[in-house]
């Protein structure tokens, strides 16, 4: 990252509205002191700070920095699901955080049960194809089973339900 002249609170400012996705008056008020400013003038010192030339600049640089190093590893999804789980507004999204942030930490088993009869179907020819296979004979192709229900009724006096 080019040096760019901006003070240490200036920085730390930028560094919220960049990696921490803070809007700028919320970044301004968590860096700057302002006792007795209002949420307006807040966002007014923020805007002004936002359109100075060198915090401009440094805001450019930094957002090129995380755009060109963002790797998504199993520490920052945490991090970043354990700060949702905090400070989500809803308890639906501090919910769902809190199951991702348990199934990150392999806090659950997911278990697929199938029930519909073709999917039991094909499982069985999964099973008597490993069979066949380890026995050394040609497995059947599963891309040729049909899965729809045929109808088992026949004609009258005909073993073979042909007329």
């Amino acid at each position: 990252m080019p040096n760019i002249n901006v003070t240490d609170q200036q920085e730390d400012f930028l560094y919220d509205v960049v990696f921490k996705n803070m809007e700028p008056w919320e970044a301004y008020k968590a860096n700057y002191k302002n006792a007795g400013c209002s949420p307006a003038q807040m966002r007014q010192r923020a805007k002004k700070l936002m359109s100075n030339k060198s915090v401009q600049a440094k805001y450019q640089a930094m957002i090129l920095d995380k755009q060109n190093s963002v790797l998504v590893d199993s520490e920052f999804v945490t991090y970043h699901l354990k700060d949702l789980a905090l400070n989500a507004k809803t308890e639906g999204a501090k919910a769902r955080a809190l199951e991702l942030l348990g199934k990150a930490c392999n806090m659950f088993k997911e278990t697929v049960v199938f029930e519909d009869s073709e999917h039991r179907k094909l499982a069985d020819e999964v099973k008597k194809n490993r069979k066949r296979i380890i026995n050394g004979e040609e497995p059947v192709n599963l891309n040729t089973l049909e899965f729809e229900p045929r109808s088992t009724e026949q004609g009258e006096g005909d073993q073979d339900g042909t007329d």
